[in-house]
């Protein structure tokens, strides 16, 4: 009796982290792939819109799933590793019994013509052209940053250093879009800009402003990879500016291999 070997990938964290998990698993497309849910709304809506467009399998995680899912974070994190921590070397995954758990953020991990394919046809399905007051969208990442834990891992984007990007625009500014899970931040360290700054995230889903930053000219991006598969989805922007640090203590990104013409990093 043959037993059938599944190529498992679990589907898990924000948004940007899913993308590079669904990548993969377009990229083993020709192989008996499963995508394992592990109970999250957004997971559950790229991951179901994915099945539509392939013959891939989804389902949410069994208990016992649930289990090698921590199993496998904590072999992830027992290694040191970390997500996007260099993008040229490995895919950062670790395989238990036929379980692939990772970040795939690798060197090719994006320019995958069908992933792109079938990732823009999702979103041109679910894109209703939000609407937008400016042609500047500031994306702002605070929320889980900030818990004790993060504070080690992530490196702290102040409101100065914000402006500075803005400025790298190198044109007028005097209004933006101001996208951000933490608006009581944006409220308390903007106070006294001269910037007329409008809160576009109140009240709407992440999905919804991920696919809001796609619809913009002048893109200013966090320290995310969720703004940063906005922006290089994105069939309008015009000039992207981003953080060179990401990451706290001896972790670093090298953003050469995941920028494009029109990208500045400061």
């Amino acid at each position: 009796m043959k037993i059938t070997q599944y190529y498992r990938i679990f589907i898990f964290g924000g948004t940007g982290n899913q993308l590079f998990q669904i990548r993969e698993a377009i990229r083993n497309i020709d192989k008996k792939v499963r995508l394992i849910c592990l109970n999250q709304r957004t997971a559950d809506f790229w991951s179901l819109q994915l099945a539509e467009h392939t013959n891939l399998s989804v389902r949410k995680a069994s208990k016992i799933e649930v289990s090698i899912f921590h199993l496998c974070r904590l072999v992830f994190r027992s290694l040191g590793v970390l997500p996007a921590k260099n993008m040229s070397t490995l895919t950062r995954s670790v395989k238990i019994g036929g379980y692939h758990f990772g970040y795939f953020q690798y060197q090719d991990a994006v320019n995958l013509p069908l992933f792109l394919l079938i990732v823009n046809k999702i979103i041109a399905k679910t894109s209703n052209c939000p609407d937008t007051s400016s042609n500047i969208a500031v994306h702002i990442r605070k929320g889980d940053y900030l818990s004790k834990t993060n504070r080690k891992i992530y490196a702290d984007i102040s409101a100065e250093f914000i402006l500075q990007m803005i400025a790298a625009l190198g044109i007028p500014v005097r209004e933006v879009d101001i996208y951000t899970d933490d608006t009581k931040w944006v409220e308390k360290h903007f106070l006294c800009s001269e910037l007329k700054l409008n809160i576009m995230s109140e009240g709407k889903t992440a999905l919804h402003d991920f696919i809001s930053l796609q619809q913009y000219q002048f893109l200013i991006l966090s320290n995310s990879t969720y703004a940063w598969w906005a922006g290089f989805l994105s069939p309008n922007v015009e000039k992207v500016v981003l953080p060179s640090k990401w990451y706290e203590n001896q972790f670093r990104l090298d953003l050469s291999l995941i920028t494009n013409d029109g990208w500045t990093v400061i």
